[in-house]
Protein backbone atom coordinates (compact mmCIF):
# COMPACT_ATOMS: atom_id res chain seq x y z
CA UNK A 1 0.00 0.00 0.00
CA UNK A 2 2.63 2.34 0.65
CA UNK A 3 4.41 1.67 -1.89
CA UNK A 4 1.88 2.23 -4.35
CA UNK A 5 1.37 5.59 -2.76
CA UNK A 6 4.69 6.77 -3.03
CA UNK A 7 4.97 5.36 -6.41
CA UNK A 8 2.00 7.93 -7.48
CA UNK A 9 3.42 10.73 -5.46
CA UNK A 10 6.91 10.27 -7.46
CA UNK A 11 4.62 9.67 -10.69
CA UNK A 12 3.21 13.17 -10.21
CA UNK A 13 5.97 15.07 -10.00
CA UNK A 14 8.06 13.48 -12.48
CA UNK A 15 10.74 11.90 -10.50
CA UNK A 16 10.19 8.57 -11.86
CA UNK A 17 10.77 7.16 -15.11
CA UNK A 18 9.82 3.81 -14.36
CA UNK A 19 6.37 1.86 -14.90
CA UNK A 20 4.63 -0.60 -12.75
CA UNK A 21 5.89 -3.37 -14.13
CA UNK A 22 9.55 -2.91 -13.96
CA UNK A 23 9.42 -1.51 -10.58
CA UNK A 24 7.51 -4.83 -9.43
CA UNK A 25 9.84 -6.46 -11.73
CA UNK A 26 12.49 -5.02 -10.01
CA UNK A 27 11.85 -6.08 -6.51
CA UNK A 28 10.77 -9.45 -7.53
CA UNK A 29 14.67 -9.92 -9.08
CA UNK A 30 15.82 -8.25 -5.30
CA UNK A 31 14.27 -10.69 -3.91
CA UNK A 32 15.17 -13.70 -5.54
CA UNK A 33 19.07 -12.63 -5.37
CA UNK A 34 18.82 -11.48 -1.25
CA UNK A 35 17.38 -16.01 -1.48
CA UNK A 36 19.62 -17.15 -3.50
CA UNK A 37 22.76 -15.58 -1.33
CA UNK A 38 21.37 -15.75 1.98
CA UNK A 39 20.64 -19.23 1.09
CA UNK A 40 24.40 -19.56 0.11
CA UNK A 41 25.48 -17.97 3.29
CA UNK A 42 23.02 -20.24 5.30
CA UNK A 43 24.36 -23.59 3.75
CA UNK A 44 28.12 -22.78 4.29
CA UNK A 45 26.89 -21.51 7.91
CA UNK A 46 25.67 -24.64 8.55
CA UNK A 47 27.90 -26.86 6.75
CA UNK A 48 30.81 -25.17 9.13
CA UNK A 49 28.72 -26.04 12.19
CA UNK A 50 28.65 -29.19 11.30
CA UNK A 51 32.19 -29.44 10.09
CA UNK A 52 33.69 -27.44 13.09
CA UNK A 53 31.32 -29.70 15.90
CA UNK A 54 30.80 -28.49 19.19
CA UNK A 55 33.45 -25.97 19.88
CA UNK A 56 32.37 -23.77 15.83
CA UNK A 57 31.02 -21.21 18.18
CA UNK A 58 34.58 -20.37 19.39
CA UNK A 59 35.71 -20.34 16.06
CA UNK A 60 32.38 -17.71 14.67
CA UNK A 61 33.39 -15.62 18.13
CA UNK A 62 36.85 -15.44 17.12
Amino acid sequence: MIITILFKIEEEFGFNKTTRKTFFGDKVKGYLVGILIGGGLLALLLWLIQELGEGFWLYFWG
